[in-house]
């Protein structure tokens, strides 16, 4: 399933891998990715970990690393 499926509601929640703490949760796409990419621009990708989660609260994806570097850099394309 596409992180940015029109028509659905999506949530997206910023974790701490580390201390596997919510940093921060987020209904808008836009707002999430700005959030991810103050830890890319630090080189933190390896420290966070994006859940995105469907309307009925689905585990979406959840990437980290190198693949929330990939995923941000496609949904920053598609804004």
């Amino acid at each position: 399933m596409s992180i940015a499926n029109a028509g659905q509601s999506m949530t997206y929640e910023l974790w701490d891998i580390t201390s596997r703490n919510m940093i921060d949760w987020f209904e808008q796409r836009n707002e999430a990715l700005e959030a991810v990419q103050a830890y890319l621009d630090a080189d933190e990708a390896e420290l966070v970990a994006l859940i995105v989660r469907d309307e009925a609260g689905s585990i979406v994806s959840s990437p980290t690393g190198p693949a929330l570097i990939e995923r941000a850099a496609r949904l920053s394309a598609a804004s």
